[in-house]
């Protein structure tokens, strides 16, 4: 009666009967076999997991219906939990996949084991029968697939600008960060670092200041005893930053009486002459080359309304300018005038107008050799730089035979403008990495 039971249940299984006073022990094994994958190895511990389970039942001429566990365990072999699905089926000689879906949000991170197997679905009575699944005993109808959970990083504060403290004249300026909150609902505190040499890097291991959750601005009040300054603001959960690596910083334009071949080394937020050039001085004047029709732009400064009126009234990346200050005394030692903004990584692009001259700005806060920037040089190309304080020019050459620059200076420099003279006797774009 027994055997015939099983039989009807569970016409693929073999059975094996022991009896004893009042137990009779059974033995059930399928001939079915299970496959578990799942998407992805190393999943964010509220990240739903798709698991794919394959069921192959071709060496049984029976359909299968059977229960189907998907179980969860810990690295110490505790169940953590599991999904019952009611029918496990494959057809007679055939083959059976279906995805399921588990959202681990109840998890904690560490190192877990997905196993899926099945089990038989028929009902027994607890006092008269002992039922051993061979699930638990063969891989035949058991698999396994070793996963982590990670706690989730946040989600990094959003718009961080620096605004200047400006105070007119030839002084050194605090910087103020501003941004917006993090979209994360964790962010329990947010973690300003700083690094007065952007190609050295920054110590995220230490910051330089901590902040609440909830704030959304902070002063660096010793930013005005150096020349450059960069910043990245991170959010912290509790257990985790997050790692973008946005920088914004202050960047000391050296100038000084008389003229300045200048560029602007950061992206500032805001591109006009009155709000760049803020120690500008009654008569100073600046200039640009316009690469297409070969003449200089000009534009003036107005001490008695402080405000610039000329031929452009804006001062934008990638371009050389002639800057001339009548601010005196400052003939041999500069003085100050603090650049905020984005620090430029991503790739740059400026025209250069075929055969002739083009005014070039330098839009990067690293000082990069000229054979790894001007690529795309031609034979006999030239660069030249001016020296304010001596009133001369450097120049260097671009010798196509060896494809080298050589001359009186090897590298760019943030703040700078250049003059390049180029044998190109068509426009073509100047593309740079910052």
């Amino acid at each position: 009666m027994v055997l015939a039971l099983f039989a009807a249940l569970l016409p693929q299984m073999a059975s094996a009967i022991t009896n004893s006073a009042n137990v009779s022990l059974s033995v059930i094994c399928y001939n079915t076999t299970v496959n578990l994958t799942t998407d992805k190895a190393s999943y964010q511990y509220w990240k739903v997991v798709n698991m794919t389970v394959t069921l192959n039942n071709t060496e049984n001429g029976d359909p299968l219906n059977a229960m189907l566990l998907i179980e969860l365990y810990n690295n110490a072999g505790s169940l953590v939990f599991y999904m019952a699905v009611d029918n496990a089926t494959a057809p007679a000689n055939g083959v059976n996949t279906t995805s399921y879906y588990r959202n681990m949000s109840t998890t904690t991170p560490g190192n877990y084991t997905v196993r899926a197997r099945i089990v038989p679905t028929f009902s027994y009575p607890a006092n008269n029968w002992t039922i051993t699944d061979c699930s638990a005993q063969t891989n035949r109808v058991q698999a396994d697939k070793n996963i982590s959970m990670t706690q989730p990083r946040p989600n990094g504060p959003n718009n961080l600008i620096d605004i200047l403290n400006k105070a007119p004249g030839p002084s050194y300026e605090d910087v103020t960060l501003n941004w917006t909150l993090s979209n994360s609902t964790d962010v329990t505190n947010y973690f300003i670092y700083s690094t007065d040499s952007y190609a050295g890097g920054f110590n995220y291991n230490t910051p330089t200041a901590v902040v609440d959750g909830y704030t959304t601005n902070w002063t660096d009040t010793s930013a005005d005893g150096v020349d450059q300054r960069y910043y990245v603001v991170r959010a912290f959960n509790g257990d985790l930053t997050d790692e973008n690596t946005y920088a914004v910083g202050k960047f000391n334009l050296k100038l000084y009486t008389g003229w300045n071949l200048i560029s602007l080394p950061l992206l500032t937020w805001n591109q006009s002459m009155n709000d760049v050039i803020y120690t500008a001085t009654s008569n100073d004047k600046c200039e640009r080359w316009a690469g297409d029709t070969q003449l200089f732009q000009r534009t003036n400064f107005f001490g008695l309304h402080r405000v610039w009126s000329g031929e452009f009234i804006t001062i934008q990346p990638d371009r050389g300018y002639w800057y001339y200050s009548y601010k005196p005394g400052y003939d041999t030692v500069p003085y100050n005038n603090t650049i905020v903004g984005a620090v430029p990584t991503d790739t740059r692009y400026e025209t250069v107008y075929h055969t002739g001259w083009t005014m070039l700005g330098w839009t990067s806060v690293n000082t990069t050799k000229l054979n790894s920037v001007l690529t795309n040089a031609t034979s006999n190309d030239k660069i030249e730089l001016y020296v304010a304080p001596t009133d001369l020019f450097q120049r260097t050459n671009f010798f196509g035979l060896h494809h080298v620059w050589s001359g009186e200076f090897s590298s760019l420099e943030p703040g700078r403008g250049y003059w390049y003279y180029s044998q190109n006797v068509t426009t073509y774009t100047w593309t740079y990495r910052p």
